[in-house]
């Protein structure tokens, strides 16, 4: 398989996110009201309280795609991540369903990303000693 150029996986990846938000959000959307948050720090703590067990499988399974070069699993796995983040943001943590076509969800999916990466893989170097 040959892997997507860096910049073509960005741009790819933040349209698959952004794809898997809009999906998750269209039943978000009819049941807005004004009670939704719009505080990305807070949106993110909620997120990452709650993060099953599955969110955490396939985010791991997303990194051992991309540490091995998997185009096709990274995509696949992609899209799966995404809609688990855009479903815990509106369904689970309250997010309003404007920040979803701003740079603020896209800092929000990019910091919760990026502190359960950080948990998988101190779950993993605990598990060596």
């Amino acid at each position: 398989m040959t892997p997507m150029a860096p910049g073509r996986r960005s741009r790819f990846a933040k349209i698959l996110v952004f794809a898997a938000s809009l999906m998750a959000a269209a039943p978000a959307a009819r049941a807005q009201d004004a009670s939704k948050s719009t505080d990305m720090d807070a949106i993110v703590a909620c997120m990452f309280e709650q993060t099953t067990e599955q969110d955490v499988a396939k985010m791991r399974e997303f990194m051992v795609a991309a540490l091995t070069e998997d185009a096709d699993a990274m995509k696949r796995l992609l899209l799966e991540v995404g809609f688990s983040v855009s479903n815990l943001a509106l369904n689970k943590c309250q997010m309003d369903y404007s920040l979803l076509s701003k740079p603020e969800f896209q800092q929000i999916a990019k910091t919760y990303g990026q502190k359960l990466g950080e948990k998988i893989m101190a779950n993993a170097f605990a598990k060596l000693k």
